[in-house]
């Protein structure tokens, strides 16, 4: 005769089913992670550095001083990656290049300024310059600007020495600075990327420029395998910095270097005097300041670029000046643009030509707004001390 039992529900035996059951669902989360990760997608992911570089096989090495990552493939073991992080962290941009980024600020403040004709031959030349440009300042230039790679950032007076109250001076009144001349504004070149950082936080380097000058192929001067070397570029041969033109990689070692002046800021900064700090000063000018070498870029990066660590690089035969025209006209160089490149009448090409001393001489050689629109337009000219701009064709005998 058949025996039935009755089975008492068993508790131990509840709880151990119920565990399985959990060790199988996470078994099935992961193998649902895994394929998603190996599933390109057009999600937010994306947007991850992380995970855009799993995805494509690099080998990344993060660099904490300056933000930027370089990146090798297995077939492009030379390819950089470069990041370009914005203030919002959760907002990252990642792109693969094969050259660092670079933007050119240009300080421009005051009518005359900003109207200037040659300003329009300065853009002229910055629009195949293979970098970007920034007019930083007020007025508004009152022509149009290209569209590419050449812009204008809005900033008045008052509003520029502002933002120098909030960051040099935690928000006291930068002594006379507010008084003024707009030339002053040649002292602030060095310091642009400190108290203006969210117009250069993308970029791998930024540089002040002058816009009394004319640009050749930059990209073919400042070469990735040269940045990668160095951390400051002067295009002159005997001096750390140059005014008219100087590219800073993008760290707050170099962006700040300015704080290791033997002056208080104030005596620099918040005063009408004009310096000239963004080179090496003007010591017989400005007895009255104390100002020495020691006190300006060049003698602060003498003293200091060794022990921060901070490699410079002084290039030679790179630019042609005007200066020497008034001393010695066999050395005086006249320059020739054609679109994009720019070489001295031997045929040399040049990273720029500046006009300092015939600033008046070209100005004059433009008045003329058929011409000048017409050297525009055909975007080869020729440009020289003392005649100014004129056509390529018109050659001196």
């Amino acid at each position: 005769m058949a025996r039935y039992y009755s089975r008492k529900p068993n508790p131990t035996y509840a709880v151990y089913r119920l565990i399985a059951f959990g060790i199988l669902v996470g078994i099935s989360s992961q193998v649902f992670l895994i394929i998603s990760w190996s599933t390109p997608s057009s999600s937010s992911d994306e947007k991850d550095p992380l995970l855009v570089e799993k995805r494509f096989g690099r080998n990344v090495s993060i660099s904490r001083n300056n933000g930027t990552k370089s990146t090798t493939s297995q077939s492009e073991s030379k390819q950089k990656l470069f990041v370009r992080r914005q203030q919002n962290p959760t907002s990252r941009i990642v792109k693969a290049v094969d050259e660092p980024s670079i933007v050119l600020v240009s300080l421009i403040f005051g009518e005359y300024a900003a109207n200037k004709k040659t300003l329009q031959m300065f853009v002229k030349s910055a629009e195949t310059s293979g970098v970007d440009v920034i007019l930083f300042g007020d007025p508004i230039p009152s022509f149009p600007l290209p569209a590419v790679n050449v812009r204008h950032v809005p900033c008045s007076w008052n509003a520029f020495v502002d933002r120098v109250s909030q960051r040099l001076f935690d928000g006291k009144e930068p002594g006379t600075l507010r008084k003024a001349t707009y030339y002053k504004i040649i002292d602030f070149k060095p310091l642009f990327a400190f108290l203006f950082p969210e117009h250069v936080q993308s970029y791998d380097w930024w540089g002040h420029v002058d816009n009394d000058l004319i640009l050749g192929n930059v990209r073919q001067f400042l070469t990735s395998d040269m940045l990668s070397q160095y951390d400051i570029v002067s295009p002159i041969s005997h001096r750390n910095v140059f005014g008219p033109f100087t590219v800073y990689r993008n760290s707050n070692i170099v962006n700040e270097v300015f704080r290791w002046t033997k002056l208080p800021l104030s005596t620099i900064f918040g005063t009408t005097k004009t310096t000239n700090f963004d080179e090496w000063g003007m010591m017989n000018s400005h007895k009255n300041l104390k100002l020495n070498h020691n006190s300006t870029m060049d003698g602060i990066l003498d003293e200091h670029a060794p022990r921060l660590g901070i490699r410079i690089k002084q290039s030679s035969g790179i630019i042609s000046w005007d200066g020497v025209c008034t001393s010695d006209k066999k050395r005086c160089e006249e320059c020739v643009f054609r679109r994009g490149e720019l070489t001295t009448k031997r045929g040399k090409e040049r990273l720029l030509c500046h006009y300092q001393i015939g600033k008046a001489f070209l100005e004059e050689s433009l008045q003329n707004t058929t011409t000048m629109n017409k050297l525009l337009a055909k975007g080869e000219f020729r440009v020289s001390y003392p005649e100014g701009f004129s056509p390529v064709t018109k050659r001196r005998q």
